[in-house]
Parts: C-alpha cells; structure tokens; sequence
C-alpha cells in the first residue's frame, strides 16, 4: 500500500515482492515493504504483517527519504505486533537521498508508536555518493523523541551500516 490517510486494520499479511524505485528529481520518497506512508489521520493497527521482499530506493538527485521494510514513513498514532522485515527483506538506500531516514521495520516515526514483538532479520544499508545526511537503525531509522510509546520484544539481527 503506499499511503494511508484513513483508520486501518492489517492483519496475517505478506510481502514476497522485490520494491525498487528510481528517484529522478528532489521529491520526498516514502517507502516500506507494506506501507509507504501512513498520513495524519492514518492510525494504524498491524498484527502479523511481514515483509520478505528486498526494498531499493536509489537517487539521481534527491531529498529527504524515510525507507523502511514495513512503513516507510510513520504520521500517525499506530500499533505494530508480531511482525518483522524478514531474511530476504534487505532494505538498501543508494545515491544522493539528500537526507534519508531508514529502518529496518519504520523508517521514520513522529507520532505515539507502540511496537511489541517485532523483528528485523536482515541488512540495512546506506550508500551515499555525496556528502548526506543518512540516519538509520536496525528497527527504527529516525524515531522523534515523543514517537514511540512502547518498544518491547524487538529485536535486530541485520547488519546496518552506512558507506
């Protein structure tokens, strides 16, 4: 799904497709192996929700990306259980993003997150051809300070790093 801005129930489901993206101009992508965007708006509640497929956002010349293996981008209060960016669920960030925030499970979170039993079992990579900004982390790429509520039973496995 690429974007919700509407109250959302997801459960039991999978991804087993490869996601790739060529961004051409200065647009802010928002990508994740289940949901690219959840808006204002968008509270989510996700239980059993898995992501098998890679995720590879290259930029010609871009600005300001949140990628991750389950949201890419987090606006709104939500709840995710049980559910991970598997083995094969490698999450790659190349080019100039400008600034790119990228996570194992969220990208980037700014609202009330509540994230129980939830795991991330493959690599996190950034690699950057200009001088970038590049945050990420093995769960969560940029978390706000006020974001998360509860992060508990998660866990990383993947390798993150940036080059």
């Amino acid at each position: 799904m690429g974007r919700t801005s509407k109250k959302l129930t997801i459960s039991n489901c999978d991804n087993y497709g490869a996601m790739t993206v060529l961004g051409t101009d200065t647009y802010k992508l928002r990508v994740g192996g289940i949901i690219g965007y959840l808006s204002s708006g968008g509270e989510t509640t996700a239980d059993d929700i898995n992501n098998h497929g890679e995720v590879t956002v290259t930029h010609a010349q871009g600005h300001d990306s949140h990628v991750a293996g389950i949201f890419g981008s987090a606006l709104a209060a939500s709840s995710l259980k049980n559910s991970s960016n598997s083995v094969g669920g490698k999450v790659f960030v190349k080019g100039n993003p400008g600034g790119s925030n990228t996570g194992g499970v969220i990208g980037y979170a700014s609202y009330p997150i509540d994230i129980d039993n939830c795991h991330n079992c493959d690599s996190v990579k950034i690699n950057l051809t200009t001088n970038a900004q590049a945050i990420l982390g093995g769960i969560i790429g940029y978390n706000n300070t006020s974001a998360t509520k509860v992060i508990k039973n998660t866990s990383n496995s993947g390798v993150v790093f940036a080059e």
